[in-house]
């Protein structure tokens, strides 16, 4: 999957990014995760996290998955079907044009979400930006649970859904969750040691386009 440049981990494209796996999780600059939440009574874990970034150094926000239940593995998280909440949080000014220019890229070039553009488009249309922007401290949260289906939230503030799609949250999900877990901004927080050698992961491809 090729993903612009901000949609990246910091932690994949240098290897400088650790995030926390304490009882409280946070990025280097980032303001800290918390290791559980709740979703309408129920409890959700944090499962994995990740920094989206421009020019390859500088954090542009911070995203994270929660679960219904703890996983260890990466494939485990492409497959868990129970409730779950993505959230993005933004940790520098970004224009709505550039948010939209960056996801436009990521549905052009993954096939597995072309057929979604158009609910994708209409999610980010939705979303009650402050004077065309998205600014530190702004949260979107996209949630999923299977007896209500999906809802999306920003700032708090319902704006999408409830829609019984479990396809398009998993395609929600795959803008930051990368089949190969190499190539993958979210990144388990506490994964399975895995005592076989890895080899290299392969080279990605990025536009590159630098954030004003």
């Amino acid at each position: 999957m090729k993903h612009p440049a901000w949609m990246w981990s910091a932690g994949l494209a240098l290897g400088l990014l650790t995030l926390g796996i304490g009882p409280v999780h946070a990025s280097s600059s980032g303001p800290p995760l918390p290791d559980a939440i709740e979703l309408q009574g129920r409890r959700l874990t944090l499962n994995a996290s990740g920094t989206g970034v421009k020019a390859l150094v500088v954090q542009v926000y911070l995203v994270a998955l929660y679960g219904s239940q703890k996983v260890g593995q990466h494939q485990a998280l492409l497959q868990d079907n129970g409730a779950r909440r993505l959230t993005l949080k933004m940790l520098r000014d970004v224009s709505e044009i550039d948010f939209k220019s960056g996801l436009q890229e990521t549905l052009e070039t993954t096939p597995a979400l072309t057929r979604f553009s158009q609910q994708v488009r209409a999610i980010v249309d939705s979303l009650p930006l402050d004077q065309g922007r998205l600014k530190p401290g702004d949260t979107l949260t996209i949630d999923w649970q299977p007896e209500q289906g999906l809802r999306i939230a920003f700032n708090q503030r319902p704006c999408f859904g409830p829609l019984r799609q479990a396809e398009l949250f998993q395609a929600l999900l795959r803008l930051w969750l990368d089949e190969d877990p190499r190539r993958s901004v979210l990144q388990l927080e506490r994964p399975v040691e895995n005592t076989a050698k890895t080899p290299e992961p392969p080279p990605r491809v990025s536009a590159w386009r630098a954030l004003p």
